[in-house]
This record gives structure tokens, sequence and C-alpha cells, in this order.
């Protein structure tokens, strides 16, 4: 059985863009934090990047 290899560089965007968008979730919930409109802007290309980056990995 071949193992799939991930580059390092897909794996560490991808974990530091959840990382920041589940930072931006919990801290509405348990912190009443609001979100601008620029700060929810910026999560979606955030999470438009990831998916963008896995989907075309090499």
């Amino acid at each position: 059985m071949q193992s799939k290899k991930i580059p390092l560089s897909i794996v560490y965007a991808s974990w530091a863009g959840i990382g920041v968008l589940l930072i931006a979730i919990l801290s509405y919930f348990f912190y009443k934090q609001t979100l601008s409109w620029q700060a929810i802007f910026g999560l979606v290309l955030i999470i438009t990047g990831v998916i963008l980056v896995n989907l075309y990995k090499t």
C-alpha cells in the first residue's frame, strides 16, 4: 500500500486557515465578540483559499 504525501506548505496553510476560522467562531459564541462584515468577508476568503489550495495541489 502506497501512502500519500501532502506537502508541508499545504498542510500548514490549511491548519492555519481552519484555526483562524475556529477561533473567530468560538470567540463569537463564548465571548460575544461581534464580527464586522469585513471580518466575515476575510474569513470567507480564507475558507475559499484553503479549499482552492487543497483542490489544486499537485
